[in-house]
């Protein structure tokens, strides 16, 4: 075989989108916002790249007989090698030559592989070709097939089936702080070439390791009772037992048990808690196939089955369904800081951990550091690295995306931590919220493992989940654009202060009912002295949230 029909490459490395965003922004900024026939360059750049390189493949050779192309961008050796020998000095410096890779040796091609699939070698190169076409007054991808097609006519390539893809990845990443985007190449760390063993030297005992004990539904059945009680569990929700095979609560008023019933009716004989059995028995043996033509509809519906979550539950959670839970939520976390929507995160997560082979590695992951007498915490860490790469019948499934990481936060930087947000939280909600302060918390931690670098405080990025609240949003709507919260609450602090002392019972509340209704200091002064917040309202308040009406009206009563 020729080398330039052999591929050089063992392995493959997906590249995350925060990674192209930062080296774009790197070696491309001056095309970050520019249109190109009208499109977004961004969105164009991700789009041609992930067709070019097979879904953002680092290590990539065209398959093409004869072709010489390698890497994110198939930057072609066989037509730009002089170009590249001449600009890049680490090609000389590897002891290679400006000739076709069929005069190399198999090593010199391997060498010249790694060098051609580095990531600034390729946006660098990528910019060249890019300002050369401009110009030259030509378009600046109508070097690449993916955007032209072939023959060559612009804009009609196989780009195009990616733009609705990446348009909201482009849009955010434009949208970043240039800081963070130069972090996330800077940040990066190439993988490497050889093939994946898996994570440290515990992968083969985790392989062998014995599977922990799991009551989380596998969502793969064959069994026709599993089928029955799953299809039960999507229709019923929290209205069904399904370690009991029963519906619970007030499960008679809800429309999904009764779309449930309308399905299965013929065998019910009007007891909707019949067994699978009893139901088999009075449908003649399921004679017209119902429970496989419901197990079919539900199992295909959008978003059904969701095997770490509580309510896939059939009997108390194990160690293992704790950690796995806690598994998918960083995985989930992982790819929403990538930039994906909610719903798109949800399904990449899906995807990578909700298949037998990666449930049952997970298991094994968590026996194992059970027979270790790990931490929880440790396991949780344990599997998500573990479960990050694995082997998935034939092929490998490699999760591309920074996984959040909790084992550098110790329990004294966790504290310290709660200890700040939940000061921003009561100066400004005037009451702690232990949960609010848990999500923040959790939130800030990815948003540095994203961003180390980030120079954002922990006090300013508490601010927005605080805004999000009710409390907030019934206590500052009479709040002037031009206040900040702490302005604004200052002047009920000192009015019912004077009067009241904080440690009452009904000090804080007293001050959030004043600044709601955005009376003044004096009359936020004398409600306290008389004890209602209605009291102090003066005559021009009243007339001004008088034409309010009736909603308005109620905060008097409150």
């Amino acid at each position: 075989m020729s080398e330039s029909n052999r591929n050089p490459y063992t392995t493959e490395e997906i590249i995350d989108n925060a990674t192209i965003a930062g080296y774009a922004y790197k070696h491309l900024g001056r095309f970050w916002n520019k249109k190109v026939d009208g499109e977004d360059f961004l969105t164009v750049l991700y789009s041609v790249a992930h067709h070019e390189s097979a879904g953002m493949n680092k290590y990539i050779k065209a398959s093409a007989p004869g072709e010489q192309s390698y890497g994110l961008f198939q930057i072609n050796w066989g037509v730009h090698r002089d170009n590249i020998f001449k600009m890049y000095p680490q090609f000389a410096e590897a002891g290679l030559s400006a000739v076709s890779v069929n005069n190399m040796t198999s090593d010199q091609h391997d060498t010249l592989a790694d060098l051609m699939a580095d990531l600034d070698f390729q946006f660098s190169f990528t910019k060249f070709l890019m300002e050369d076409k401009e110009n030259r007054g030509l378009n600046i991808f109508s070097d690449w097939t993916a955007y032209t097609n072939n023959p060559p006519v612009n804009g009609t390539g196989k780009y195009k089936d990616y733009m609705t893809q990446y348009s909201q990845v482009a849009n955010n990443y434009k949208n970043a702080d240039t800081s963070d985007l130069m972090n996330f190449a800077t940040s990066y760390t190439p993988r490497s070439t050889a093939p994946y063993q898996g994570p440290g030297n515990i992968s083969d005992d985790i392989g062998n390791a014995p599977p922990a004990d799991t009551n989380l539904i596998s969502g793969q059945p064959t069994d026709p009772l599993e089928k029955w009680k799953q299809i039960k569990q999507a229709y019923g929700g929290e209205f069904y037992d399904y370690e009991n095979d029963k519906w619970i609560g007030e499960y008679e008023n809800q429309s999904g048990v009764k779309q449930w019933e309308t399905i299965f009716q013929v065998g019910l004989k009007g007891d909707l808690n019949t067994s699978y059995a009893d139901w088999f028995a009075n449908s003649a043996s399921d004679f017209n196939g119902t429970l496989d033509k419901a197990w079919g509809s539900i199992s295909n519906q959008e978003g059904f089955f969701n095997p770490f979550q509580l309510s896939a539950l059939r009997g108390a959670p194990t160690m293992a369904d704790t950690v796995k839970i806690a598994v998918y939520n960083r995985f989930l976390r992982s790819a929403s800081n990538a930039g994906f929507s909610a719903t798109v995160a949800q399904s990449m997560a899906l995807q990578h951990l909700a298949n037998p082979i990666a449930i049952d590695r997970m298991n094994r992951a968590v026996g194992y550091g059970m027979d270790r007498n790990m931490s929880i915490e440790d396991m949780i860490s344990v599997v998500s690295q573990d479960i990050t790469n694995y082997k998935h019948e034939e092929n490998y499934k490699d999760w591309s995306f920074r996984i959040p990481d909790y084992k550098d936060t110790s329990a004294q930087e966790a504290a310290s931590l709660n200890e700040k947000i939940n000061k921003k939280v009561s100066s400004v909600l005037l009451q702690d919220s232990p949960y609010l302060t848990d999500d923040i918390r959790r939130a800030y931690t990815d948003y540095k493992i994203i961003n180390p670098n980030t120079q954002v405080s922990i006090e300013d990025f508490s601010m927005p989940f605080i805004k999000q609240t009710d409390r907030y949003k019934r206590i500052y709507h009479q709040k002037p654009a031009m206040f900040s919260p702490e302005q604004y609450i200052n002047q009920y602090v000192q009015g019912v202060g004077s009067v009241m002392a904080p440690g009452d019972s009904n000090y804080q509340e007293m001050i959030a009912s004043q600044a709601s209704m955005g009376g003044t200091a004096q009359e936020a002064q004398t409600g306290a002295f008389f004890g209602s917040a209605n009291v102090g309202l003066g005559d021009t308040f009243r007339n001004k949230v008088s034409s309010l009406g009736e909603r308005v009206g109620a905060l008097f009563n409150k």
